[in-house]
């Protein structure tokens, strides 16, 4: 391929391990692409956006855990990497970590650059209306019955045995 042509002749460049992880990640190729962005690692331990792609491979090869942590620490040396704040968005969604998934991806979206961001919001969004629904009238019943089993004793007492400090 071109960048094997190109590490040849340039083999201490980060940027194009990385950029060959791309291409292996696109054509399914994990194990090469993880291979690639090590190799970028190793040459350039702060290269966010190879921490980044690490955790696009580990999350399409379901290790969720590690690919938390690879977009986690994308995150510590590039916080305005609007994709990264995404694909974390897009990883906490899949964990069912809802309210994270959402900031994260609000996070990308104020950020700019990244069009998946607002498909994933709304998403997240639909999700979490869904759950509040469900959750509405267990709440209500739930404070119907606090109220009732909750009333205050004489002498400022609470049913809980707590003082009343009024």
């Amino acid at each position: 391929s071109d960048f094997s042509c190109a590490l040849e002749l340039q083999p201490k460049r980060p940027e194009l391990y990385n950029d060959r992880g791309v291409c292996r990640f696109a054509q399914k190729q994990y194990e090469g692409a993880l291979t690639d962005l090590d190799a970028a690692l190793r040459l350039r331990p702060g290269f966010a956006q190879a921490h980044s792609n690490i955790g696009n491979v580990q999350r399409e090869l379901g290790d969720l855990s590690k690919a938390k942590a690879a977009y986690n620490a994308a995150l510590l040396l590039d916080a305005n990497d609007s994709r990264t704040w995404n694909n974390r968005g897009a990883l906490q969604e899949q964990l069912n970590n809802l309210v994270a998934a959402e900031l994260d991806v609000r996070r990308a979206l104020e950020l700019g650059g990244c069009e998946k961001a607002k498909e994933n919001l709304e998403r997240i969004a639909a999700a979490l209306r869904g759950i509040e629904l469900e959750l509405s009238p267990l709440k209500t019943s739930w404070c119907e019955e606090e109220e009732q089993a909750a009333p205050l004793a004489p002498g400022g007492l609470h049913a809980f045995g707590e003082a009343d400090d009024t």
